[in-house]
């Protein structure tokens, strides 16, 4: 599998992220890095501990993670996520989660599935 078939299946946009990175091996370089980032889980904690704020901040984190590695379906599920949080404002309903949930475990089952 190339790092554009792996975009492909991840639902992100390689064009995109070819534009502003110079090569194949330093895209998959940062992307092979995106399941250490730890805003996914911060933002599930703030969930858990009923903290609409904190999963915001963490929301937003992630959104912008996800934006700078052209993964496009992840940006868009957790953009709206981080919209519906945006201070002051309760924890929304869980397809919201659920839609960012399914997007982000696409995107490491692929990531932990790529030859290196």
């Amino acid at each position: 599998m190339t790092i554009r078939e792996l975009y492909k299946a991840i639902g992100g946009d390689y064009e995109d992220i070819r534009r502003r990175m110079p090569s194949d091996s330093m895209i998959e370089q940062f992307l092979l890095r995106f399941p250490a980032d730890t805003s996914y889980a911060a933002m599930q904690n703030a969930r858990k501990r009923h903290n609409p704020e904190g999963a915001f901040l963490a929301a937003h984190t992630l959104k912008g993670v996800a934006a700078a590695l052209g993964l496009k379906e992840l940006t868009v599920a957790v953009s709206l996520l981080a919209d519906a949080l945006r201070p002051p404002s309760p924890l929304p309903d869980n397809a919201l989660f659920d839609a960012v949930a399914a997007a982000y475990d696409r995107v490491i089952r692929h990531i932990a599935a790529f030859p290196r």
